[in-house]
């Protein structure tokens, strides 16, 4: 247990916080973390607790080292150091996921530090928060690697993004009586403009599969229709989560258990998440060779996404043909398969990524001509249709693996033309058809 230790010197007390590592061989090695004084021993303990709990040697960060320098002054803080230690603490604390560290970091780099990071905390007013937020759109946005063409302007989307990141740190500014209250809580946010994804109808989605000739593809396609996944949980599905047999088929009683999904994520981000208590991924260090990403299964993004969904027949027969195939691949290549016992695997047992899909998804609508649509919204063309089918939100919302039903309501569930025509047959047989009656006995 990480505890702090004192020892006499010459010049005075020095303070360190002892804590033991078991290695993997299980040889535990004692480790010693200087500090500056007992006051920053203190503020450390927790950290290098957690730490020493996750097996992992403890790093003072450049934001730890600035709280506890004795030559800061609180009043020179800018913006940047402020949000630096902000990203630092609360990714340990609140165990956020890479995918999260990544998004907070890329915010700050690009979009806080760039315009007010030089700031003082202490001189930040509501106006100059809402001058910062109106003026963002305004310049180009920083391009990805997914970046194709000429770059567009900050979106609504960026700016409340940034929001997000500065809020929260200001009002650790407050707690720290670094300010009196937090400038950022009274400004007009940014309003993002929601749009429904463009989606097929059932009957679009029966064209485009009977057109589909490859197993998989069509396989893919079914299970994010008939089991309402994700498509980093479908990527990550294995086959120890798969119930599907002759006998559960003719039961009716196949299912699949949702526990994972697989997910790339930036190394440096990992390694950051690996210090909380709650991190559990499994890596795939050996199947992609790139220097800044990795990928990983990782917990679904919610409680309620751990979930068993049950398959329709058509889908269960499909698994277990699947199954026979992917055995026939393991037989024919021996030691060069790499079986991690993914359902939707490579040929040679690796996981595709996620973006695979979406390349497969998309060369396939180029080919056969059909309406452009994203891979992802056969998620949102299945729930619309469990939802029409079975008016049961609160089925779906297990199905879909949601936080709330609300989101399934406002967010996934489209409107169907063919329900609102339904809705005008409705209301012609219960009022109009009745109204044309009475009229017609008066004459």
């Amino acid at each position: 247990m990480a505890s702090i230790v004192s020892q006499k010197r010459k010049t005075g007390i020095a303070f360190y916080i002892a804590y033991r590592i078991t290695g993997e061989k299980g040889s535990v090695k004692q480790h010693w973390l200087p500090c500056k004084d007992k006051k920053e021993a203190e503020s450390l303990l927790n950290e290098v607790a957690q730490s020493e709990k996750a097996g992992l040697v403890f790093e003072k960060t450049p934001a730890s080292e600035y709280m506890q320098s004795t030559a800061a002054s609180k009043k020179n803080m800018t913006v940047a150091e402020l949000i630096a230690i902000y990203n630092a603490k609360t990714a340990i604390r609140k165990s956020w996921e890479p995918s999260t560290i990544s998004n907070h970091e890329s915010t700050t780099r690009n979009y806080i530090n760039p315009f007010i990071g030089n700031i003082k905390v202490v001189q930040l007013t509501p106006m100059m928060i809402q001058n910062y937020y109106d003026d963002l759109p305004n310049h180009i946005a920083t391009g990805t690697y997914r970046s194709k063409g000429p770059q567009k302007n900050i979106s609504a989307r960026t700016v409340y993004e940034v929001h997000k990141t500065l809020h929260p740190a200001l009002n650790l500014a407050v707690t720290w009586e670094l300010l009196p209250y937090n400038p950022s809580q009274t400004v007009d946010k940014p309003i993002i403009k929601k749009s429904l994804r463009p989606r097929w109808n059932t009957n679009e989605l029966m064209a485009a599969m009977n057109q589909c000739e490859k197993e998989l593809d069509y396989l893919c396609m079914a299970m994010m229709f008939g089991c309402t996944l994700r498509s980093g949980e479908l990527a990550g599905l294995t086959w120890d989560c798969v119930d599907v047999s002759e006998k559960t088929i003719q039961n009716d009683t196949s299912s699949i258990l949702i526990n994972k999904a697989l997910q790339r994520v930036s190394r440096e981000s990992l390694e950051v998440a690996k210090q909380s208590t709650n991190y559990d991924y499994v890596e795939f260090p050996a199947i992609l060779n790139e220097e800044k990403t990795i990928v990983v299964l990782k917990m679904p993004k919610t409680a309620k996404s751990n979930r068993r969904v049950y398959l329709p027949v058509s889908v269960a027969k499909l698994l277990l043909e699947h199954r026979t195939i992917q055995e026939k691949e393991k037989e024919f290549l021996g030691s060069d398969y790499h079986d991690y016992g993914i359902v939707t695997a490579q040929p040679n047992g690796n996981p595709y990524k996620v973006d695979s899909f979406m390349k497969h998804f998309k060369g396939f609508i180029k080919t056969k001509e059909l309406r452009k649509v994203d891979f992802y919204t056969l998620r949102h063309a299945s729930i619309t249709e469990k939802l029409r089918r079975s008016h049961d939100v609160k089925a779906v919302q297990g199905d879909a693996g949601d936080a709330t039903a609300q989101v399934i309501q406002d967010v996934y569930a489209g409107i169907v033309d063919e329900d609102r025509k339904h809705n005008a047959t409705l209301i012609q047989e219960s009022f109009f058809d009745k109204l044309n009656r009475e009229n017609s006995k008066e004459e």
